[in-house]
């Protein structure tokens, strides 16, 4: 890939930085659907820009909120042993899913040299 110069560095440090507090204020408020949005959008966003630091970071959040708020999966209190253990093996293939996509992204940097 090609070179990124100082300023554009800085600048993309920027944008991730500001995309991360915006996404981390939503989960702070409990929006979790929409710090989903949010962080895939960032994906999209990084993914044009030609960044796959900041789109493994992006995909990282999404993992982790795949895993439910309390970290196995929201289910509900109706839900039997069979049916919450179902939900959190499916939050966790997911989150492994995303953990994945970041994992190539961060191969992806690692062959075209870029710094970010």
């Amino acid at each position: 890939g090609e070179a990124q110069l100082p300023d554009q560095v800085a600048s993309v440090r920027a944008l991730e930085a500001a995309y991360t507090t915006l996404g981390r204020h939503l989960l702070a408020a409990g929006r979790f659907t929409k710090a989903c949005q949010h962080f895939t959008q960032g994906v999209e966003l990084f993914r044009s820009l030609g960044v796959p630091y900041c789109t493994a970071a992006m995909y990282i959040y999404i993992a982790r909120l795949c895993g439910g708020r309390d970290g196995g999966g929201p289910g509900s209190l109706d839900d039997g042993p069979m049916e919450q253990l179902a939900e959190r093996e499916h939050s966790a293939r997911r989150s492994i899913e995303y953990y994945k996509r970041a994992l190539d992204c961060m191969e992806t940097r690692d062959k075209s040299g870029n710094p970010e």
